[in-house]
């Protein structure tokens, strides 16, 4: 009941910067993507950050996990700014073998 309840309440009201993707509360409600934008006046204004909350049963007493939701396009922006030779190593092995993002 409480999480729904928090749920209505970003639905009808959301703070200042932050939009919930409806769609990804359509099937469940455990699993939130929120839009956020970078704060006015600070480092992070202008920047666009998409963040996937899970909720387990537990919630309220066990806090939320959450996990930085970037595209494809952000992560090769960022990993141009490094040493090509090495990210085009570490992006074939990391395709030809997934579970190396995962240890």
């Amino acid at each position: 009941k409480r999480l729904q309840k928090e749920l209505m309440a970003l639905q009808s009201d959301p703070p200042p910067g932050m939009t919930l993707n409806e769609r990804s509360v359509q099937n469940t409600i455990t699993e939130w993507l929120i839009d956020m934008e970078g704060a006015p006046g600070t480092l992070y204004e202008g920047e666009k950050f998409q963040l996937l909350f899970k909720f387990s049963g537990r919630y309220p007493f066990d806090s939320p996990q959450y996990t930085d939701v970037r595209s494809v396009s952000d992560i090769l922006d960022v990993l141009e700014s490094v040493d090509n030779r090495t990210n085009e190593r570490s992006l074939y092995r990391l395709h030809k073998d997934p579970s190396i993002g995962n240890k």
